[in-house]
């Protein structure tokens, strides 16, 4: 089973630098994942949506990759990480991240799904610092469907 540990997510984060993650891994030909979406918090304006997950795997397991495509709107900050983690706790493993502007864009991330955990999106203060919005996915036990609360006004 794929659980959260004690310690919870990811609420604080240094970004790295803000590489753009390449989008190589799976392809068209991989299999079409379903997902299903978890908690979810985002400040007026902002939001993160999952237009399409492939995979190695046609459902999330450990050591398989996935690519992950969607896009964002961005209101409540001029630039923010956009980042991916697979939440344990320990903040360990290689997350894809991209630095975004305010308004609308895209996203196309390939990650390891590398350890037991529930797979996220989640928006980070260039300057780094505690999330300030977040998607949870996954599929059956691995959706985080808990309740996360975060700083000013949640939708």
């Amino acid at each position: 089973m794929f659980a959260l540990s004690a310690t919870g997510g990811c609420a604080e984060h240094r970004p790295p630098s803000a590489a753009a993650a390449t989008p190589a891994g799976p392809t068209e030909s991989d299999a079409a994942v379903p997902i299903e979406i978890g908690d979810r918090a985002f400040l007026a304006g902002d939001e993160i949506v999952i237009d399409e997950v492939r995979g190695e795997h046609p459902e999330f397991a450990v050591g398989a990759t996935y690519r992950i495509r969607g896009h964002y709107a961005l209101a409540s900050h001029v630039r923010a990480l956009l980042a991916s983690f697979i939440t344990k706790g320990d903040g360990a493993g290689q997350n894809p991240t991209q630095m975004v502007a305010a308004g609308r864009g895209t996203f196309d991330f390939r990650f390891t799904f590398f350890r037991d955990g529930w797979p996220h999106l989640s928006f980070y203060p260039e300057e780094g610092g505690a999330s300030f919005g977040h998607l949870y996915f996954g599929y059956r036990e691995t959706v985080y469907r808990g309740d996360l609360v975060i700083q000013d006004e949640i939708r």
